[in-house]
């Protein structure tokens, strides 16, 4: 429901699951462990939906800012659950593609190279 609906900032992304951050106003997080999550995961033109569980947080942390995980869940012979797999996949491949374009061309940048752009 839109009510329930969780902003969160993603500090990585894998085919198992997110790195993310929560931002929190009071000290109860917005989703507890033993909730069902349902994701919608965007990426340029790729939305996927898929189910997760939040990991637990590591204890020593700040009350307004939780890091923690969601791992991805589903059954493997479910077919919408692998074809959001599917589509993770190539989020990730599509996001570390990015990162070695984006490292490749500050490399080139800090060398002199102007035809790095």
């Amino acid at each position: 429901m839109p009510s329930q609906e969780i902003q969160i900032i993603v500090r990585n992304i894998g085919v198992g699951g997110l790195g993310i951050t929560l931002a929190c106003d009071s000290s109860e997080p917005p989703a507890a462990l033993t909730d069902r999550l349902r994701l919608l995961v965007t990426h340029g033109q790729t939305e996927v939906l898929i189910e997760g569980r939040l990991r637990a947080p590591d204890a020593n942390q700040a009350e307004h800012f939780v890091q923690t995980g969601i791992r991805f869940e589903g059954n493997q012979s479910n077919f919408g659950y692998q074809i959001a797999r599917s589509a993770i996949f190539a989020i990730v491949g599509s996001v570390q593609r990015e990162g070695l374009r984006a490292r490749r061309i500050a490399e080139q940048l800090a060398k002199g190279d102007s035809s790095a752009t």
